[in-house]
């Protein structure tokens, strides 16, 4: 979607499943947990994650600052 200071990336907000995260212990040292948030939202998150930290690299990056062109 196209604004005053270029494109903007605008996404629905994530909605959980309505089933609970399962956790299960099948030995002492081990645990095995089914996350209720499907591939796509965690993947989703991670990207929405990932824009937010370039653009604040680009804004360190590209602040002028005193005495430099």
């Amino acid at each position: 979607m196209p604004n005053e200071k270029g494109r903007q990336l605008v996404l629905d907000p994530p909605v959980p499943p309505d089933e609970p995260d399962h956790m299960e212990s099948p030995a002492e040292d081990r645990w095995h947990i089914a996350l209720r948030w499907s591939k796509e939202a965690i993947a989703e998150a991670a990207y929405e994650m990932t824009f937010w930290y370039m653009a604040k690299v680009g804004e360190v990056i590209y602040t002028a600052r005193a005495g430099e062109p």
